[in-house]
């Protein structure tokens, strides 16, 4: 019974400060789908400012921008969500934020690309959101056993 205590109590936690949502995005902005003439125009800024080019940056340049941008627009994909800058963001932000608390708590750090790259199979497997994938997939990473969730 604790044992589900804390799993719900992470799952909650990692759901509101990831920050994330699923489904369909509430504004204009938010709405708008990458098309090729933004992909154009703006290549060059998300390489050095965007979600991406920050990842890459956290994770000491482990991987290349392109297989970053890959594995992100996959799971982005498996969970819903448009491939827009804020979308990219927030899956980030979700990911490092869950890795943060699990942290906090004492738990082993997480690697945030196999967490980004668990993500399309834990929301296929389980049926859940990408905020709860990244949680799931956050505790699998950390060799947190599921009898803990």
């Amino acid at each position: 019974m604790r044992s589900m205590a804390f799993a719900s109590g992470l799952l909650a936690v990692g759901l509101v400060l990831t920050g994330c949502t699923s489904g369909t995005a509430n504004t204009a902005d938010e709405s708008e789908s990458v098309d090729n003439s933004e992909v154009s125009s703006s290549a060059e800024a998300d390489e050095t400012e965007g979600a991406i080019h920050q990842a890459w940056v956290i994770l000491g340049g482990d991987y290349t921008y392109d297989d970053l941008k890959d594995a992100t627009d996959i799971a982005l994909m498996a969970g819903g969500e448009s491939l827009t800058e804020s979308a990219r963001r927030s899956v980030w932000d979700s990911i490092l934020n869950v890795k943060e608390g699990l942290t906090e708590k004492g738990y082993p750090e997480p690697d945030s690309m196999v967490v980004m790259r668990c993500i399309p199979d834990s929301i296929s497997s389980r049926g859940v959101a990408i905020t709860e994938a990244v949680s799931y997939c956050s505790l699998e990473t950390a060799g947190i056993p599921e009898s803990l969730w």
